[in-house]
């Protein structure tokens, strides 16, 4: 066996499997791994033109192999019942590999494609396919909280050169109607909540990574109306300077992506 490392998959850390992250047998000394940066290039060849029409890139998600290994010999029974909770997910669940250079950081995947490792013929581990949902892993939740208006900023440390969308709660309180974040160093754009009239109650609003607007006050009946210009928040990478006006209070959750391979 050769280094070999604990794991943390769906909140169920590998020792309760009786398993580590791990080789069987030899390594050789020449091994290679995917960074994530693979693009598929979108574009058309037209006869008798020199240059294609290029329409754009897209990275593909992040695929590595991962080897499950055991000190002991599995019978088929245990076998079957590990590798059904390891590959019986219907959707992305986190996968935290215990090495030093991975501390604080996870990969959203599902474990797919399972096949069995035998040595003299007793079975004493599993290999499988890691398909994760984006080319990066992710750094543990940072929250930001700013509780007043005026000058803020938060350093985007992301890998990905595109827009970070992060999770939001902003709170309004009673009395007050509008909250708005201007990122100077996005070209100036502005975010803006604005309430129809003001309420007698703080108002909640919920805002994750996919643009999903939740309130908790059901005066709102539509709280997507009440982002102005359906705007959302973003940083750039590298650092955000925000300007705050209005009176609330905003926590911004970034979960920052990093380009680690597998």
């Amino acid at each position: 066996m050769f280094q070999a490392y604990d794991f943390i998959y769906d909140g169920i850390p590998g020792d309760e499997y009786g398993l580590m992250l791990g080789y069987v047998g030899s390594v050789s000394q020449s091994e290679s791994s995917t960074l994530g940066a693979n693009l598929e290039i979108y574009e058309d060849k037209i006869p008798s033109r020199t240059k294609s029409l290029f329409y754009g890139v897209e990275e593909t998600p992040l695929e590595f192999d991962l080897s499950f290994v055991s000190c002991e010999p599995f019978s088929r029974f245990e076998l079957e019942q590990i590798a059904s909770s390891l590959s019986g997910k219907y959707r992305y669940c986190p996968l935290y590999i215990c090495q030093p250079d991975l501390d604080g950081l996870h990969f959203q995947c599902i474990l797919n494609d399972f096949k069995v490792t035998y040595i003299d013929g007793r079975p004493i581990g599993l290999e499988c396919t890691a398909h994760c949902d984006s080319p990066f892993a992710y750094a543990d939740p940072v929250i930001f909280s700013f509780a007043t208006a005026g000058n803020h900023t938060i350093i985007n440390s992301s890998s990905d050169n595109g827009y970070l969308y992060p999770k939001m709660e902003i709170t309004i309180p009673a009395g007050s109607t509008e909250l708005k974040i201007v990122n100077t160093s996005d070209n100036n754009r502005s975010f803006s909540i604005k309430l129809p009239q003001s309420l007698g109650t703080d108002v909640i609003f919920s805002i994750d990574e996919n643009y999903v607007v939740s309130c908790n006050n059901s005066a709102i009946a539509t709280p997507y109306e009440c982002i102005d210009q359906y705007r959302f928040f973003r940083l750039v990478k590298g650092r955000n300077d925000l300007v705050i006006t209005g009176n609330g209070t905003v926590n911004i959750t970034c979960e920052f992506r990093k380009r680690v391979g597998g």
